[in-house]
């Protein structure tokens, strides 16, 4: 089980919106070659979604290089997020269910949602090399498990910016680059 604390902002970008040139942030020297990556997640929580209405997230992630499952809790300026292996099966992991027992009061969980991202990814570099950022430009597709929207998939393009290396200050940049 890994764990860490997660800053980052995401902005809603349309789908022919032209990102910026990140590089002309203070403090990022370079910005690698995009990577992208296709992830399937189911996301996970009871019948009342009490999960989601604390701000709590609980999926099991295909894809990409953190593939698992993961669970993010509010916390301070971020989320702190567990991370899991994937496993083989699609059963929430004993340790992960127990940990948000206070939101669920020992009511199922079950799926709620899917999502399949196409994910193009790039690192902000310091001048030593040092990465200060990631930004991720999500194009996804989110479909209802049930309920009276479950047939309608949605749509949205959207860009996050999450901190490795660097302060606030590169979040507060961004905003104003963006």
């Amino acid at each position: 089980m890994t764990d860490h604390h997660e800053v980052e902002r995401a902005y809603a970008l349309g789908p022919d919106d032209v990102l910026p040139d990140f590089a002309a942030l203070t403090a990022v020297a370079s910005v690698t070659e995009p990577r992208t990556a296709t992830l399937a997640a189911t996301y996970l929580d009871t019948d009342d979604l009490s999960l989601i209405c604390a701000g709590v997230t609980l999926r099991r992630r295909t894809g990409g290089d953190d593939a698992g499952w993961h669970l993010k809790i509010p916390a301070g300026d971020g989320r702190d997020e567990v991370h899991l292996p994937l496993g083989e099966s699609d059963v929430v992991p004993a340790t992960l269910a127990h940990t948000v027992l206070g939101w669920t009061r020992g009511r199922d969980l079950g799926p709620v949602a899917t999502i399949v991202t196409e994910r193009t990814t790039s690192l902000l570099l310091d001048a030593d090399g040092a990465v200060l950022a990631e930004v991720a430009d999500d194009v996804v597709v989110g479909t209802p498990i049930d309920g009276p929207a479950a047939a309608a998939a949605i749509s949205w393009r959207e860009l996050e910016i999450g901190l490795v290396g660097a302060g606030p200050v590169l979040l507060d940049a961004a905003d104003a680059l963006l």
